[in-house]
């Protein structure tokens, strides 16, 4: 398995994890609105469902999964 470390600029930390069955599955945690461009339907997070709470001053953190083979982390 690989990792990248959080970093404030990134905003964002992946794992790449290697399956049995040779495939990779790439698992990244970080801000909405650094992981959202890369999502395959960025409409599922849309910022309105979040806003409010983000004027709240809360962090909110997206946990998304890429399956299949991973040359790069997004």
């Amino acid at each position: 398995s690989e990792a990248l470390p959080f970093k404030s600029q990134n905003r964002y930390s992946a794992v790449r994890l290697a399956e049995a069955d040779g495939t990779h599955r790439v698992l990244a945690l970080g801000a909405i609105e650094a992981l959202r461009p890369h999502l395959t339907d960025p409409a599922a997070v849309a910022p309105d469902h979040f806003s409010e709470l983000m004027r709240s001053g809360l962090r909110l953190l997206l946990l998304a999964e890429a399956p299949g083979l991973a040359a790069e982390y997004p």
